[in-house]
């Protein structure tokens, strides 16, 4: 019975020194762990000190450092193809590249602007250059700002093609001037006429558009959100203000009820970031609101099925969450039988988040309109006497506008563009 005993008291004495034991590890770590802290904090202070005394930039703030997972076990989220932007690649078009000079172009135009022969304007920052399409350059001249908007006219006397340009701010310069100049072309010679240099809080160039070759549109902030419409006729000369609206992102003409109307497109309402629209503006000043779904880009007004009346073509579907909710929509308003426009739309361009341009040509020289249309990620040609038979032409990113001329005189339009290089676009039926 005592041994019994004995062995029971010493398995508790047992345990019980175990337990001590451990008690008093944990303890002994503990301490030891708040030294390493106090002596860490205490390092850091002294350092934060120091460099407080001897260096006179702003306070630093002290962040802490967590652990990631692998990189394996993280979520990748694909961007979305839409916002995502594309290497340059010929689809259902042919590419020709254009004269390369010293000094990329950001604009491009091409017309007989003297002589028989056709040939190139290269517009960048602070200078215009005539090329004939070997590349020679037969003359340039310093110009105002850079440029944002061109469109090229006709002079009925001369028969030969004028300038329109745009000139704003670039990227790199907010100090510029809006200019609106018209450039007219002799042998070895560029002759400017700036026309109109306003004043404004924000020089941005928005639309310019030209009315049978007469009557000259310009749309232009005037400030963060605010833009200006003035016209002219020729001889170009005076000015006359049309209108001011909140976010106008272009601006264009239609023949309503046997009389011009200018059409103009919002990308955003009134109030910032609230839903854009489009309307019709009379020559007495009565705005008159069209279909259209959100914001409104690409605008053009054109007989595109031999119709008395012209239909309105619009890029619609803009929303500010464009990864998300903008949609690329190519739609048409035309007149129905109580004389007001319907909307019907035509496309919806995949893998892209809006509708840029829309212009319109004559790609397979069958002398009908043909309609080309440029996203944020592609060029897509349609054929409305086709039952709106549609080509991607090509994958192209960006913003800069294209440019529509029967560049080789085949009685086929070209496209020419400044990105990724200066070249031309043919459309490629195999």
């Amino acid at each position: 019975m005592n041994k019994i005993m004995f062995k029971k008291g010493f398995i508790m004495r047992s345990k019980l020194c175990s337990f001590l034991l451990s008690v008093l590890f944990l303890s002994a770590s503990c301490k030891k762990n708040d030294k390493q802290i106090s002596d860490n904090s205490k390092k850091s202070t002294d350092k934060l000190t120091a460099s407080s005394t001897t260096d006179s930039s702003p306070e630093k703030v002290m962040t802490i450092d967590h652990q990631l997972p692998p990189v394996s076990q993280l979520r990748r989220k694909k961007p979305s193809p839409r916002i995502k932007s594309v290497n340059f690649q010929n689809i259902k078009s042919s590419s020709t590249k254009l004269p390369h000079t010293k000094i990329q172009p950001s604009r491009i135009a091409a017309g007989n602007f003297f002589g028989k022969n056709k040939q190139l304007i290269y517009l960048s920052k602070n200078r215009i250059r005539l090329l004939n399409l070997k590349g020679q350059i037969l003359a340039e001249k310093p110009a105002p700002a850079s440029p944002r908007l061109v469109k090229t006219l006709k002079n009925p006397k001369t028969g030969n093609d004028e300038l329109a340009v745009a000139w704003g701010r670039g990227r790199k310069k907010n100090t510029s001037v809006i200019t609106l100049s018209i450039y007219r072309f002799a042998e070895g010679k560029i002759i400017p006429r700036h026309i109109y240099s306003p004043s404004t809080q924000r020089p941005d160039p928005v639309s310019l558009h030209i009315h049978k070759n007469k009557t000259l549109y310009f749309a232009f902030h005037i400030n963060k959100y605010k833009v200006k419409i003035v016209k002219t006729s020729k001889p170009f000369v005076d000015l006359k203000e049309i209108g001011i609206f909140k976010m106008i992102s272009n601006i264009s003409t239609v023949n309503y009820n046997k009389k011009n109307h200018l059409v103009v497109s919002r990308i955003y309402g009134d109030k910032p970031g609230s839903p854009g629209e489009l309307f019709l503006l009379s020559p007495s000043g009565k705005k008159v609101k069209l279909p259209s779904l959100r914001g409104v880009r690409g605008l053009l007004a054109a007989n595109v099925n031999s119709t008395p009346e012209e239909e309105i073509l619009i890029g619609d579907g803009w929303d500010k969450n464009y990864g998300k909710i903008a949609r690329p929509l190519l739609s048409k308003l035309k007149l129905n039988s109580e004389n007001k426009f319907e909307k019907e739309i035509v496309d919806e361009i995949k893998n892209n988040f809006s509708i840029i341009q829309i212009e319109k040509a004559d790609l397979d020289g069958d002398k009908k309109i043909d309609i080309v249309v440029k996203g944020n990620n592609i060029i897509k040609a349609y054929f409305p006497s086709q039952n709106w038979k549609s080509y991607v032409l090509a994958k192209v990113s960006g913003f800069d506008p294209f440019v529509v001329s029967d560049i080789d005189n085949d009685g086929k339009d070209e496209l020419l563009l400044v990105n990724p290089y200066p070249q031309t676009l043919k459309l490629r039926l195999e």
